[in-house]
């Protein structure tokens, strides 16, 4: 039996481009529907949308990375945050799969991604034998730290 230690992780498309971020800081994928704009709020925090009540804002955090789209498709889905201080989603262009990595392919994030405002953003590159590329996996602390930051709706 290996040693190593297995994570769960749901892996996602802005444009051509593929992430993944650990599945335990999701609650919950949704369909991106009827969205309200906020007036006055930054790019990357200027809509919101209302999940059985409650008002939830959507990250969208490709617009820092300027990845991605900027319109919805038929495939775009807010992955809900799980953080009993925050009520944010994170806008993906789409959903490719949830897979089990283990940790020991997990790899530094490379020093020029690293270094730049995104670094902070950013867990490990993992390389992936079933899709035969490394996929850049995000940091949700680093991501709840920043929104908590930003200024970010409390419950």
């Amino acid at each position: 039996m290996s040693s190593t230690k297995s994570i769960q992780v749901l892996f996602f498309r802005w444009g051509k481009n593929e992430f993944g971020i650990e599945i335990k800081h999701i609650q919950e994928v949704l369909k991106v529907e009827r969205v309200q704009p906020v007036p006055l709020a930054p790019p990357y925090l200027n809509q919101i949308m209302n999940v059985r009540g409650r008002i939830v804002s959507i990250f969208f955090f490709n617009r820092l990375l300027k990845v991605g789209t900027e319109t919805y498709g038929p495939e775009s889905r807010v992955l809900l945050l799980r953080d009993p201080e925050l009520q944010t989603g994170i806008y993906v262009d789409s959903v490719c799969s949830i897979h089990f990595v283990d940790q020991s392919s997990w790899k530094p994030v490379p020093d020029a991604l690293s270094q730049k405002n995104v670094g902070r953003f950013l867990k490990r590159k993992v390389q992936l034998e079933m899709k035969e590329k490394s996929i850049l996996l995000f940091d949700s602390e680093g991501i709840f730290n920043f929104l908590k930051e930003a200024g970010q709706m409390k419950t």
